[in-house]
C-alpha cells in the first residue's frame, strides 16, 4: 500500500508532512532505466534524521520500495540505492506510484532519539517500536513513461540582433534560450550537452519565479502545487512544469526553496555540468 499524509501511527513517524521530527525532510528522486531484461531504479534519497541514519548503518532499519501498479509490490532497497527488477516480474504503467519506506528489522527504543519533537522527549524512554514496523515514509513519485523532462521544456534559437550574449524568455509553451552567436552553445565540443546545463538552470529559475509572481494567491509568495494547479495555470509551460512538480511530490514553491526544487526536478544538474568541465579538461590533456 501507499502511505498518505493522513496515515496515523501511535509513535513518532519520519515523514515530510509530519511534525513528529524536528528536521522532517524525507524524500527521494528516481531515475528509471530499462533494457530487454530489467528495470533499473536508481534512487537519490534525502532523509535528515541523524538517529535514523545510525540505525540504517547498523541495519536495525532498512529502506524498502513500494511500487503500486495494479497491485502493490514491495522490494528491499540494496545498499547502493539501485534496485534491479526483472521486467517479467513487474509491469510498469503510466501513473504507477513509487514510495520509499523505513522498516524496522528488530524492536527499537527511542530513548536516545533526540531528533523527535520536544513533545515526545520527556517520555521517549517509553517509546518502543515493534519489529517489522514502519518508521518513516517518503513522498510519492508518479512514474509516467510519457512525462516530459525539464530538458523538453526548452527551445534554442539564434538571434544576432539581441543586445546580450544570451536572452531567456518564458513563452506560452516553453522556455526559449536565445543566443547571439551559436558558439555559446558549445556545439563543437564533445561535452556540449553538459556545458549547456547552467542555461537550463537559469531558465528554470526564471520560470518558477515568474509563476510565483503571476499565480501566487497569498502574501507569503508561496505557490501551492495541488490538483487545481494544472487547470488554473495561465500558460502551457506552467502546466508542463506543474506536472513535473506533482510527479516529484513537490507541494509548494517559494523564492526561498527554488534551488531545492530545481535540484529535485533536475537531479544532479550541477554535478553533470562539473563532469562536462572535467571531460573537456581531460580531452585537452
Amino acid at each position: 500500500m501507499i502511505y498518505t499524509e493522513d496515515a496515523s501511527f501511535p509513535y513518532p513517524i519520519m515523514c515530510s508532512n509530519s511534525t513528529d521530527y524536528i528536521n522532517n525532510k524525507f524524500f527521494f528522486d528516481i531515475d528509471v532505466k530499462s533494457n530487454n531484461e530489467f528495470y533499473s531504479l536508481e534512487l537519490n534519497i534525502q532523509m535528515e534524521s541523524e538517529f535514523l541514519r545510525e540505525l540504517l548503518k547498523s541495519k536495525e532499519i532498512e529502506y524498502y520500495v513500494i511500487i503500486k501498479t495494479q497491485d502493490s509490490n514491495f522490494y528491499k532497497l540494496p545498499d547502493d540505492n539501485i534496485l534491479n527488477i526483472k521486467r517479467s516480474k513487474l509491469s510498469f504503467k503510466n501513473n504507477s506510484k513509487i514510495q520509499l519506506i523505513l522498516k524496522s528489522n528488530s524492536e527499537l527504543d527511542f530513548k536516545d532519539n533526540y531528533d523527535i519533537d520536544p513533545f515526545y522527549t520527556d517520555d521517549n524512554e517509553s517509546i518502543i517500536i515493534d519489529k517489522n514496523s514502519i518508521v518513516g515514509f517518503s513522498n510519492v513519485v508518479i512514474f509516467d513513461r510519457s512525462e516530459k523532462t525539464t530538458v523538453d521544456l526548452f527551445e534554442k534559437k539564434i538571434d544576432k540582433s539581441i543586445s546580450s550574449e544570451i536572452k531567456v524568455e518564458v513563452r506560452d509553451e516553453n522556455i526559449v534560450l536565445i543566443f547571439k552567436d551559436e558558439k555559446y552553445q558549445y556545439g563543437k565540443i564533445s561535452e556540449s550537452k553538459r556545458l549547456n546545463y547552467p542555461y537550463l538552470y537559469i531558465g528554470l529559475q526564471k520560470l518558477l519565479m515568474e509563476m510565483i509572481v503571476a499565480d501566487c494567491k497569498n502574501q507569503e509568495n508561496v505557490l501551492e502545487i495541488d490538483k487545481n494547479s494544472v487547470s488554473n495555470a495561465s500558460k502551457g509551460v506552467y502546466r508542463k512544469i506543474v506536472k513535473l512538480l506533482e510527479n516529484k511530490g513537490i507541494k509548494e514553491v517559494s523564492f526561498e526553496n527554488i534551488d531545492e526544487v530545481i535540484n529535485r526536478i533536475s537531479p544532479n544538474i550541477i554535478s553533470e555540468y562539473y563532469k562536462g568541465i572535467m571531460g573537456v579538461c581531460k580531452n585537452e590533456d
